[in-house]
């Protein structure tokens, strides 16, 4: 009887450790593909965008009053 119960017990388990191990790859696949139709998918977004065109704003501004032509330009480009 005894070893019927453990036999079980490791049965039981194993079955737990397998479904928390699937919630887990379902959290990770979650969190590295964000949902392409959710509002904060798409408001991060527009903050990426909005941010990537004041670098490029204050890029060309440092470019416009750097003494030597060819500096700035290569403060730009990277």
């Amino acid at each position: 009887m005894k070893r019927g119960i453990m036999s079980r017990a490791w049965k039981v388990l194993t079955v737990l450790s397998l479904v928390l191990n699937g919630v887990c790859l379902l959290y990770l696949y979650a969190i590295s593909h964000p949902n392409p139709y959710s509002s904060q998918y798409y408001e991060t977004e527009q903050v990426k965008l909005e941010l990537r065109q004041l670098r490029n704003g204050l890029c060309e501004l440092r470019a416009s009053r750097t003494p030597q032509a060819g500096q700035g330009e290569k403060a730009c480009a990277s």
